[in-house]
């Protein structure tokens, strides 16, 4: 068995410690991130449909009018 003095086997007992909670940090935050970037992409989802539906209205009433005349 390795037989280190304890306080090396404290320091590098810490050194894992922090190491964890940084990546606990960073992958916490990856996830609000991708939960924000998903909310932001349904947002424009909703836009770019919305702007369909003004695309197809005017097309319809340009239609209509070209039709009328």
């Amino acid at each position: 068995m390795l037989a280190l003095p304890p306080m090396t086997l404290y320091v590098f007992i810490g050194a894992l410690g922090v190491i964890c909670l940084l990546l606990l940090f960073f992958l916490s935050r990856r996830g609000r991130e991708a939960a924000l970037w998903q909310e932001q992409l349904q947002n424009q989802i909703k836009d770019y449909n919305l702007l369909v539906e003004r695309f197809d209205l005017l097309g319809a009433e340009k239609t209509a009018w070209n039709n009328k005349n």
